[in-house]
């Protein structure tokens, strides 16, 4: 009697401890590990553009050390902003800037770089100008041609908040641009996808959820037929209150849900990007730091995610912003608490 009760509690004891493995195993592989990072323009220029800094060949083996060791699948390389008449600085179309890339692919043959270009709407990028958007579009496809890259980030953003040298309208005439805004990014993308059918499009779009600002849902479910990957901003939320940071990131799970259901390209990503940037004090109205720090999103993503996972991955990486300002603290918090997590 004593055996078979030493051998009932074993196996009890086997199949709580398998069904606890599983049940991580299975949490694990719903965080996604396509991750990517804002990187600057000096692997491009060959200097720091701030410092004048020089690049040297360390600088790159460490870059490419550091991602490959935490899981960073995507660099997204600054090769912009586009200038009023749609053309991209000369600093990428440099034989330094191709020899650099070259070199990070030799230390880490895995990582797809990826120009990141873009610029403010009505400062630097003028989608509603038909002669600007094709001229933006054969800048891209001669960058694609000259480096040796995977695809393209374009990161667009039309500010809510006042900018130094952008062009203002009158009250109305702000408010139909911003009505034909996501229109017009669409189309951008379409052109680009298009013109360049086999490459890999990234793309950055703001929050889908309700307190963060959002774009019309209909635009971004548009916007998916033409990219490979689609990172939402999770920082920069404007949010001060701890339940409603956790509902909006909820809703922004639920979210993706409904897009991974409902679009045509079913191969692709959604990130969620979040901040490791010093909190400027003109910017802190808009980050709080409670809530925005890494220990704090990561866990509540990771909650909103299982509270609405079943079987389809939703959140297929996360986006670091930025490279530059990512000290070794952060990066140990998002290894522990994300980038050791399963492919």
């Amino acid at each position: 009697m004593k055996r078979i009760s030493t051998t009932l509690i074993t196996c009890i004891a086997l199949i709580v401890a398998s069904t606890v493995y599983s049940e991580n195993d299975k949490a694990r592989t719903m965080y996604g590990q396509k991750n990517a990072i804002f990187a600057g323009s000096i692997f491009l220029r060959g200097h720091d553009a701030s410092t004048k800094k020089l690049l040297d060949d360390k600088d790159i083996k460490l870059f490419a050390s550091v991602l490959k060791k935490n899981n960073i699948k995507y660099a997204y390389l600054f090769a912009g902003p586009f200038s009023k008449t749609g053309d991209l600085p000369e600093y990428p179309f440099t034989s330094l800037a191709r020899e650099n890339l070259s070199k990070l692919k030799q230390y880490y043959p895995e990582l797809i770089l990826l120009p990141w270009i873009g610029g403010i709407q009505n400062k630097q990028v003028f989608l509603n100008d038909k002669n600007w958007t094709s001229n933006a579009v054969n800048s891209i496809k001669k960058l694609i041609d000259y480096l040796p890259v995977d695809g393209i980030l374009l990161d667009f953003e039309y500010m809510l908040i006042k900018e130094k040298g952008l062009i203002k309208g009158t009250r109305e005439r702000e408010k139909i641009w911003r009505e034909e805004y996501g229109n017009n990014l669409n189309l951008f993308h379409r052109m680009v996808r298009e013109k360049l059918p086999d490459i890999f499009i990234a793309t950055v779009v703001t929050s889908t959820a309700p307190g963060t600002k959002p774009w019309k849902y209909s635009e971004i479910r548009q916007l998916s037929e033409y990219v490979n990957q689609m990172s939402f901003l999770y920082y920069d939320t404007n949010i001060h209150d701890e339940n409603e940071f956790i509902a909006n990131l909820n809703y922004q799970i639920a979210d993706l849900k409904k897009l991974k259901k409902e679009i045509n390209n079913k191969k692709i990503q959604y990130l969620i990007a979040l901040g490791t940037f010093e909190n400027q004090k003109n910017l802190r109205k808009y980050r709080d730091m409670r809530y925005e720090n890494i220990p704090y999103t990561l866990k509540q993503l990771k909650y909103a995610i299982l509270q609405n996972t079943e079987k389809t991955r939703l959140v297929d990486g996360i986006t670091i912003y930025c490279f530059w300002e990512t000290d070794e603290k952060e990066w140990q918090e998002l290894y522990t608490y994300w980038l050791n997590g399963n492919i």
